[in-house]
C-alpha cells in the first residue's frame, strides 16, 4: 500500500506539472498574441498619422501657395496702378531693332512706334533720340549678336564686338562717347549668340541727341526683344 500510494502521489504530481506547463504555454501564447496585436496597432497608428500629416501638410502648402499668388497679384496690381501713371507722366522712350539687314550706315536706325517701341515726350530724328527737357536720364542699350553662315571670319582670328552710345549737344562742337561695351569671339566658333547690355545715368539738356554705333551690323540678331535702346527721366 505505501508503494501504491507513492505511485499515486507521483502520478498526481506529474499531472499537476503537466497542467502547469500547459497553463504556462497558454499564457506565453497569449502574451505573444497581445504583443503581435500591439505591434500591428502601432504600425496602423503610425501609418494613419503619416497619412493625415501628409494630407495636412499638402493642405497648408496649397493654401499658402494660393495666398502667395493672391498677395503677389494684389502687389502687382497695386504696383502697376501706382507705378504706371508715374512713368507715363515722365519723358520715356523705348526703341527697337529696325530691319538690321538693310542698314549700311555707321549709326543704327530704330523703330519708334511698332511692337514694343514707343516715344513719350521724346523726339526722334536722323537716327538720334532727342531729350525733351533738362534732367537726369537713365539710358540703356542692348544689342544681341550671332554668327551667320555667310559671314566670313578667319578661324585664327578674334572677332571684336563693339557698341557705343554717342552724345551730341549744342554746348560742345563734337560728339562724345557716353557709353561703350566691348567683347571678343573666337572665329573658330561656328555657332554662337551674345548679348551686350549697358546702362548709365547721365545729365541731359533739352535738345541733346543720343545715337548708337556698332562695329558689325551684319551680325546683329534683329529682334525687338534682343535689340533695344531707350531712356527715361528719373
Amino acid at each position: 500500500m505505501p508503494i501504491c500510494k507513492e505511485r499515486y502521489l507521483l502520478g498526481f504530481e506529474m499531472s499537476e506539472v503537466q497542467v502547469l506547463d500547459r497553463s504556462v504555454l497558454v499564457l506565453i501564447d497569449h502574451c505573444n498574441e497581445m504583443k503581435r496585436q500591439e505591434s500591428i496597432s502601432r504600425i496602423v497608428t503610425c501609418f494613419v498619422f503619416v497619412v493625415f500629416s501628409g494630407i495636412f501638410f499638402l493642405f497648408l502648402q496649397t493654401h499658402s501657395s494660393l495666398d502667395c499668388k493672391h498677395n503677389k497679384n494684389d502687389l502687382e496690381h497695386s504696383t502697376s496702378a501706382h507705378y504706371q501713371p508715374e512713368i507715363e507722366s515722365r519723358p520715356n522712350a523705348h526703341l527697337t531693332a529696325l530691319n538690321c539687314s538693310m542698314q549700311n550706315t555707321e549709326y543704327l536706325e530704330w523703330e519708334t512706334r511698332k511692337g514694343d517701341a514707343h516715344l513719350h515726350m521724346f523726339n526722334y530724328s536722323n537716327k538720334a533720340l532727342i531729350a525733351p527737357q533738362d534732367g537726369n536720364y537713365s539710358i540703356y542699350l542692348q544689342i544681341t549678336y550671332r554668327m551667320y553662315e555667310d559671314y566670313h571670319c578667319n578661324p585664327r582670328n578674334l572677332l571684336q564686338l563693339k557698341q557705343e552710345v554717342f552724345h551730341r549737344s549744342d554746348r560742345y562742337p563734337d560728339q562724345t562717347v557716353l557709353m561703350m561695351a566691348l567683347d571678343s569671339i573666337n572665329c573658330s566658333e561656328k555657332t554662337w549668340r551674345k548679348s551686350l547690355y549697358m546702362s548709365r545715368v547721365f545729365s541731359l539738356e533739352k535738345g541733346d541727341q543720343l545715337k548708337v554705333k556698332v562695329g558689325h551690323l551684319k551680325l546683329i540678331d534683329c529682334n525687338e526683344k534682343k535689340v533695344f535702346f531707350g531712356a527715361f527721366l528719373i
